[in-house]
């Protein structure tokens, strides 16, 4: 702001009217600069906001298009991002993996039995001296993270995905692809929702049970024979008794 300047004839006994006109127009000149860069800095916003007409994060990923949708799933996974994960999967996905995590059944998401400790690796990112949020997205996030550090992938598609062609199976579209590390082509059934965008329901690799979601192992990989990765055998300990017991007792208790 400008400050308004006072007469003073101790100081401007001579010429003090030039004076005056001459800061009334530096005042001008400051507040016209002031006013251009505010205009400037208003329209770089609204461009840099509005570019791809996302107004959240889930509306700018990329799911135009099944074959789109595939990639930034996978780009994603590779990346460790599990809420983008998360977003890509179709919402009768996040429905039944939101069940499975009422439910404690943890490995419907990862191979637990590859796990050394699971109640340990819970008590760290679940607990409630831990955790920081109850959003689905969230728990899955840090349950992945689980898998992560324990080469406990059901599927892994951290290595790179190599996309195929896309093939309409009743309403979904399967898209094919080479992943690396494992065998044979692995699909990816997608649907479409609501908006038009295109969400992956369910990963499956050769042998796949299709009644597991998300991700379609051979049942014996979820008995511990064999997971996608050719781990050694596992035998798979009921960790998870003893889970489902407190919950009872809590319950019993309310």
């Amino acid at each position: 702001m400008c400050q308004t300047w006072k007469h003073d004839p101790l100081m401007f006994d001579v010429g003090d009217d030039r004076m005056t006109r001459l800061h009334s127009r530096s005042c001008v000149g400051v507040m016209a600069l002031a006013l251009v860069l505010g205009l400037i800095g208003a329209g770089c916003t609204a461009e840099s906001s509005s570019s791809d007409g996302a107004g959240n994060f889930y509306e700018s990923l990329d799911l135009a298009s099944p074959t789109a949708a595939v990639e930034t799933f996978s780009d994603a996974f590779g990346r460790k991002d599990f809420m983008t994960v998360w977003l890509a999967l179709d919402v009768r996905t996040q429905v039944m993996a939101g069940a499975s995590f009422d439910l404690l059944q943890w490995s419907n998401v990862i191979d637990t039995a590859a796990v050394p400790d699971m109640r340990s690796e819970l008590d760290s990112v679940l607990s409630f001296d831990s955790i920081e949020s109850t959003d689905r997205w969230y728990v899955f996030d840090r349950i992945m993270m689980i898998a992560d550090r324990n080469d406990a992938y059901l599927i892994d598609l951290s290595g790179d995905v190599t996309v195929g062609e896309e093939l309409q199976v009743g309403d979904d579209v399967e898209v094919s692809g080479v992943v690396e590390g494992i065998d044979g082509a692995v699909r990816f059934r997608l649907t479409q929702s609501p908006s038009g965008r295109w969400r992956v329901h369910q990963v499956i690799v050769p042998g796949g049970d299709e009644g597991m979601i998300p991700w379609s192992v051979p049942s014996q990989w979820r008995s511990h024979v064999n997971t996608p990765r050719k781990r050694t055998a596992h035998t798979y300990p009921d960790i998870w008794a003893g889970w489902t017991g407190v919950v009872s007792l809590a319950f019993s208790a309310i």
